[in-house]
């Protein structure tokens, strides 16, 4: 049998040899000898299926395709297996039952046990219907506790952001009460300073618009980490970039961004209210395409 032949029979899901590039340094190297073989062997375990005078009489590059092609299989099992235990454990959700235990929590130093069962895997927004079906229309009493400074967003929240993000029907929540502007003129003004408050603040640069969504999202994570309306809308301008093609070349970018993102906010505090999902990143795009 030629080496064409024997290349096709002993590896018969490599590609063929001849439509590849070949490793012309590696094809016209000395026969291999045993120790090679062996020395191959032990750097390469699939070659262990294979005998030294098989070894010997194959070209190195083809080898070397060869053990690449049995890495990927082996990653293609691992996958599969993968979706397997992932689909076992979804089937398995409906009749696995976590039994929580009455206690106490003050939020504070005494955290109940509940609050690490593992998240959700249920819609988003069916989470957020359970939500306002448990909460109501008042939310949870505001806070301003939370250690922003441990993700490096320390300063980043206004005292108006932590009072209103606590109820998710509020239709007050605007996107500039976690910006750098807002916390700096407000610290300024009650030092006599002549700058504008944190009602009036705006945002004006990309940056700072940037930074004061991820506050919003962080702070959102620590309010009610079951909201992911926040997520969403993060979601809207990563993946449009910031709506870069619509809004690159406009002098008031970051101010057009901040509307938007506002109104968003209203409308799904006016959803919350009227029991219904929040706004997905998939109806965001039609609602900026339409605006």
């Amino acid at each position: 049998m030629d080496e064409a032949a024997r290349t096709r029979a002993g590896f018969h899901q490599v590609p063929d040899p001849g439509a590849l590039p070949s490793c012309s340094g590696l094809s016209k190297v000395a026969r291999i000898t045993l120790d090679d073989a062996a020395c191959l062997k032990r750097k390469f375990p699939f070659l262990k299926d294979y005998s030294d005078e098989y070894i010997q009489s194959t070209q190195l590059d083809v080898l070397i395709r060869a053990e690449t092609t049995a890495y990927k299989l082996r990653e293609l099992e691992r996958g599969a297996d993968l979706d397997d235990t992932l689909a076992a454990n979804r089937d398995g959700l409906a009749s696995t039952l976590i039994s929580v235990a009455a206690g106490s929590d003050n939020r504070w130093d005494l955290l109940h046990p509940a609050r690490f069962l593992p998240g959700a895997s249920c819609t988003a927004k069916a989470m957020w219907l359970a939500a306002r079906e448990f909460l109501g229309n008042t939310g949870h009493q505001a806070l301003s506790s939370y250690d922003m400074g441990s993700v490096g967003l320390r300063g980043c929240v206004t005292n108006k952001g932590w009072s209103i993000i606590a109820n998710p029907g509020s239709s007050q929540l605007k996107l500039k009460f976690f910006s750098m502007t807002s916390c700096s003129s407000k610290v300024l003004s009650t030092r006599g300073g002549n700058e504008k408050d944190e009602v009036s603040a705006f945002i004006e640069e990309l940056g700072e618009f940037k930074l004061a969504l991820r506050a919003l999202r962080v702070a959102m994570s620590f309010v009610h980490p079951w909201n992911k309306s926040i997520e969403a809308i993060s979601s809207f301008f990563e993946q449009s970039d910031f709506c870069h093609s619509e809004t690159a070349n406009l002098e008031k970018r970051a101010g057009l961004l901040t509307a938007f993102c506002d109104f968003i906010l209203e409308e799904n505090s006016n959803r919350w209210r009227a029991k219904e999902g929040f706004i997905s990143t998939g109806e965001m795009k039609e609602s900026w395409m339409l605006s």
